[in-house]
C-alpha cells in the first residue's frame, strides 16, 4: 500500500490475507478457479469452504483474452468477525479499513484483515448503514439504524462526537480536512434531510443543506463537494459558495424497489463523479460556468458526459485507470424464484463508449460465500484509487481485488504455452518479478520443450537461458543425455565460461565414437584438450579401432589425440600411413622436420607441391644431398624438387644442375632453355649432347652460340628450323660481319629468305653487299616495298 497503518495501531500479527479464491470462471474467458483452488497454487481454502464441483460457468470472453484482475479472499480477524457478525458497509483507507457490522461494532483492521490494537468500536446497537473517513485516516464517522451518529478519533478523542436522532440514519461524511486547522464539519442524513454539522465550543451548530423526497444515503465528500442520494436523484452542493449546484435526476425511480437498488456514488477526482444506481450507469463532470454566464446561478454545475442502462444491477461503481469497475448482481433468471438462488455476482470492467453505450472489456464470475441468498443491497464495493485495489464486502465474506501484475501476466502466458513471449517478458520487467525469475520462466520453456521431444529448440535455447551456470549445463546435458540426445546440445555445450567436468565431455565424445565417427573426429580436432582425459579417449579409441581397422576417420582422430599428447612420431606414422596431407600442417606446427629425414618419398607420393615446399624451406635441416639422394630413382619427384629449389635460389642446387639439364630435358622441356639461359652451374659440352640426343634444335642453338660456334649455330637455324627471321635475330645478337656473310650466301637461293633479308639487313649492314650477290633475273617478291625499307633504313642509318 501506498501507507501503511501508524506502528502504535497495528497487532504485530504475523497473519497474512487469505489465499485466493475469487477468480475468474469460463464466463469471464480467465482461469477457472473453484473454490478449492487460486490463482497463485498456494494453499488451499479452508476445509469447511464447499463449493460444487459440479458448477459450470459459460463464456463470456474471448477464449484468448488475459484477465485484467486477480483476486484473493480475505482471512484473518475478517474470519472470525464474520463467524459471530455479518458486514454491513466498508469504508477502505490507504492505511486501514473500517468494517461495519450488522451488530453495530465497527472494526478497525489493516489491509490484510488483521485487527488493529484497540481499534474496536461497538458504537451501535443495530446495523450500521455507512462510515467515512477523513483524508489523513485520523477520524472514523458511522451512522446505524439506532439513529445514532458517532465520530471517533483513532489518536485522540478531542474531536470526538455522539449524536443521537430519533430515526434510522443512513448517511454521514466527514470533512475532508476533519480535525485539521480547526475543521469540524460533517453531514448527516436525517430522515428526507441533509445537515451539516459544525462542531464548536459550546455547541454544534447545525445548517439544513436540502431536504427531498426519500432518506438520504450514500454521501460522499470530495475537496469542497459533498454529492448524496435520496429517492428522487443526486445532489452535489458546493460548500464553498454555500450553494447546490445539481440536481441529478433518478432514472430508476419508481420503476425498482428502492430498499432493493442503493444508489452508489464514488469520486474518481475532485470534479467526477461516478453513479451507478440500478441499472442505470452515469459519469458526471463539475465544470466552472464562464463568467459571462453565470447571472445568478451557481458558479458550477454538472455535466453528464456518459449514461447508459446495463443488463445487470450496480451493487457498487469504481475507476479503474480510464476504465470503470462495477460489481454486478444478477437476479434469479426466473422471477418468483425460491429464495437461494440468486447468481454469483460478477466484477466487470467497462469501457463507456461514446455517450450512452459501453463495452465489457473484463467479465469475472465470483465465488461469494452464500451469494445464492443475497439481494443487490447486501453487496458494497470499495476500493483505494493510489494501489487500484477494489474490496467486494458481502455479509459473510470480503474479496479483495487487485490488477494482474507481471508475475501473473508470466503465468498466464506460461498457461497458455506462450513461452518465448513469457521470456521476453520476464527479462524485459526483471525488476518487477516477484515470484518468477528469468531463469525459472526459462528452465519452465526448456523443461516443455524437452517434454515434446523438440530438442534441437531446446538445445538453441539453452546458451540464453543457462547462461553461464556449470551446475545448470551439466544438469540438461545428463538430462539430453537420458533422451538419447545427446547429438541434439553438443553443438551448444559451452567449454569456457562455464567449464564443465570432464566426465561431460567424456560422456559426449564416447556417445560420437559409437554413432558418428566424423563427428568425434570434428569434436576432437575443435574441442581444447585440457577438456577431457586423452589418455581415456584414446584407450577407448583403439579398442573401437580393433574393431574396425580399417576406418581411416578414426585413424586420423588417433593421431591427433597422439599429437595433443605430444607422442609426434606416433601421430607421423599414422599421417604417413594414411597418405594424409594433414602431416605437413602437423610438421610445420611443432617443427618436426627432424622426424621426417628418410621420409622424403612418402611425403612427396602424399602432396609433392606440399613436400617441395617442405623441402626447400628446411635446407639448413634436410639437406639437397639427402633428399636428391632418397628421390634418385623417382626421377620425377626428383625434378620437381630441383626445379622448386631452382626457382627460390639458383645456386642452392648447383651441384646438381647437370642432371637438371637431363631432367628438363625429359619432363619438362618448356623449361630446359630458360634453365640453360640462367644457370651457370651445367656442363655445355653434356648439355649439348644431351638437347642434340633429342634434336632440341633451339637449346642446341643457344649451347652453340654460348660456346662461341655461331656459325655451327646459324647452319641449325637455317637447315633445322628454317626460320629465316631467327636466323636474322641471331645474327643481329652475335655482330659478327662474317656471319651474315655466311647467311647471305645461304639465302642466295631462296627468294624467300632474301625478301626478309632486304626487309631487316638494312640497319646492321649494308645492304649493296646483298643487293650485288643476288642472281640476275631471280624473281624476289615484295621487292619494291623491301627496297623502299632499305632507301628509309639508310636514311636512318
Amino acid at each position: 500500500m501506498s501507507a501503511e497503518p501508524r506502528d502504535d495501531l497495528v497487532e504485530h500479527n504475523e497473519k497474512t490475507a487469505e489465499e485466493p479464491v475469487i477468480v475468474p470462471t469460463e464466463e469471464s474467458k480467465d482461469e477457472n478457479i473453484d473454490g478449492d483452488e487460486n490463482i497463485d497454487g498456494d494453499e488451499n481454502i479452508d476445509e469447511d469452504e464447499n463449493i460444487d464441483e459440479d458448477e459450470e460457468y459459460e463464456e463470456e470472453e474471448d477464449e484468448d483474452e488475459e484477465p485484467k484482475l486477480k483476486y484473493e479472499r480475505i482471512g484473518n480477524s475478517f474470519q472470525e468477525i464474520l463467524a459471530e457478525d455479518a458486514a454491513s458497509c466498508m469504508t477502505v483507507h490507504p492505511k486501514f479499513l473500517a468494517l461495519g457490522t450488522h451488530d453495530g461494532v465497527v472494526h478497525i483492521l489493516d489491509h490484510q484483515g488483521n485487527h488493529i490494537r484497540n481499534k474496536k468500536f461497538p458504537s451501535h446497537t443495530t446495523i450500521v448503514h455507512q462510515i467515512s473517513i477523513e483524508r489523513n485516516g485520523e477520524y472514523v464517522a458511522s451512522c446505524s439504524g439506532d439513529g445514532r451518529v458517532v465520530i471517533n478519533g483513532l489518536y485522540t478523542a478531542e474531536n470526538n462526537v455522539q449524536q443521537t436522532f430519533d430515526c434510522p440514519v443512513k448517511a454521514v461524511g466527514l470533512h475532508p480536512e476533519y480535525g485539521h486547522r480547526g475543521n469540524k464539519q460533517y453531514v448527516i442524513g436525517v430522515g428526507e434531510k441533509l445537515k451539516l454539522f459544525e462542531k464548536g465550543w459550546l455547541k454544534t451548530k447545525q445548517t439544513v443543506l436540502h431536504a427531498g423526497v426519500g432518506y438520504v444515503h450514500s454521501v460522499q465528500w470530495k475537496a469542497n463537494f459533498i454529492a448524496w442520494a435520496h429517492a428522487q436523484g443526486v445532489e452535489v452542493y458546493d460548500t464553498n459558495t454555500k450553494n447546490r449546484i445539481s440536481h441529478i435526476e433518478n432514472e430508476n425511480n419508481g420503476k425498482y424497489h428502492q430498499d432493493l437498488y442503493n444508489c452508489n456514488i464514488c469520486w474518481k477526482d475532485d470534479r467526477t463523479i461516478l453513479i451507478a444506481w440500478a441499472d442505470v450507469i452515469k459519469v458526471c463532470v463539475v465544470k466552472q460556468r464562464q463568467a459571462n454566464d453565470v447571472r445568478g446561478l451557481p458558479t458550477h454545475y454538472v455535466e453528464i458526459v456518459h449514461m447508459f442502462e446495463t443488463d445487470f444491477f450496480a451493487a457498487g461503481i469504481c475507476p479503474f485507470v480510464d476504465e470503470l469497475a462495477v460489481l454486478a448482481y444478477f437476479p434469479p433468471v426466473e422471477e418468483g424464484t425460491k429464495k437461494g438462488s440468486a447468481q454469483r455476482p460478477h466484477l466487470i470492467v467497462l469501457q463507456p463508449n461514446g455517450i450512452d453505450s459501453y463495452n465489457e472489456t473484463s467479465t469475472d464470475a465470483l465465488s461469494v460465500r452464500g451469494f445464492e441468498e443475497y439481494l443487490c443491497i447486501n453487496y458494497h464495493l470499495e476500493h483505494v484509487s493510489e494501489e487500484q485495489l477494489f474490496y467486494i464486502v458481502s455479509p459473510k465474506d470480503i474479496i479483495i481485488a487487485r490488477p494482474r501484475d507481471v508475475d501473473d501476466h508470466i503465468a498466464f502466458l506460461l498457461e497458455r504455452e506462450e513461452f518465448e513471449k513469457a521470456m521476453k517478458q520476464a527479462e524485459a520487467k526483471q525488476s518487477e518479478l516477484k515470484k518468477f525469475t528469468l531463469l525459472g520462466v526459462g528452465r519452465t520453456y526448456l523443461d516443455n520443450l524437452v517434454k515434446r521431444k523438440r530438442f534441437t529448440e531446446a538445445a538453441q535455447l539453452c546458451d540464453q537461458v543457462l547462461g553461464v551456470s556449470k551446475k545448470l549445463w551439466e544438469e540438461y546435458v545428463y538430462t539430453f543425455a537420458k533422451h538419447n540426445q545427446l547429438k541434439a546440445i553438443t553443438p551448444n555445450i559451452p567449454y569456457r565460461n562455464p567449464t564443465l567436468d570432464s566426465a561431460i565431455y567424456e560422456m559426449v565424445l564416447n556417445e560420437y565414437l559409437l554413432t558418428d565417427h566424423k563427428g568425434f573426429h570434428n569434436l576432437i580436432r575443435d574441442w581444447p584438450t585440457d577438456l577431457y582425459r586423452s589418455k581415456t579417449i584414446i584407450h577407448s579409441l583403439n579398442a573401437k579401432l580393433r574393431e574396425e581397422p580399417n576406418d581411416t576417420t578414426l585413424s586420423r582422430t588417433l593421431a591427433t589425440l597422439y599429437e595433443h599428447e605430444k607422442k609426434y612420431s606416433d601421430a607421423l606414422q599414422i599421417y604417413l600411413g594414411l597418405n594424409h596431407p594433414d602431416v605437413f600442417d602437423m610438421i610445420h606446427r611443432h617443427k618436426l622436420i627432424e622426424f621426417v629425414q628418410n621420409k622424403c618419398i612418402k611425403l612427396m607420393e602424399i602432396d609433392v607441391e606440399k613436400a617441395t615446399d617442405l623441402f626447400t624451406e628446411n635446407t639448413d635441416q634436410l639437406s639437397v644431398e639427402n633428399v636428391v639422394k632418397q628421390l634418385k630413382n623417382q626421377k620425377k619427384l626428383l625434378h620437381q624438387y630441383l626445379h622448386t629449389l631452382f626457382l627460390k635460389d639458383k645456386q642452392l642446387g648447383q651441384n646438381f644442375h647437370d642432371l637438371q639439364v637431363d631432367l628438363y630435358a625429359e619432363f619438362e622441356r618448356a623449361r630446359l632453355l630458360p634453365f640453360l639461359k640462367h644457370s651457370h652451374y651445367y656442363q655445355l659440352e653434356k648439355a649439348f649432347e644431351i638437347c642434340e640426343e633429342r634434336d632440341y634444335v633451339e637449346e642446341m642453338v643457344f649451347l652453340l652460340g654460348r660456346m662461341g660456334n655461331s656459325k655451327k649455330a646459324l647452319m641449325l637455324i637455317i637447315e633445322k628450323l628454317r626460320d629465316i627471321n631467327a636466323a636474322i635475330d641471331f645474327a643481329k645478337e652475335e655482330h659478327d660481319e662474317e656471319l651474315w656473310d655466311d647467311l647471305i650466301t645461304h639465302c642466295l637461293d631462296k627468294p624467300a629468305f632474301i625478301k626478309e633479308l632486304l626487309f631487316n639487313i638494312g640497319t646492321h649492314v649494308d645492304p649493296k653487299r646483298l643487293i650485288k650477290r643476288i642472281p640476275p633475273g631471280l624473281e624476289i617478291p615484295n621487292l619494291r616495298d623491301a627496297l623502299v625499307k632499305i632507301l628509309q633504313d639508310s636514311i636512318y642509318r
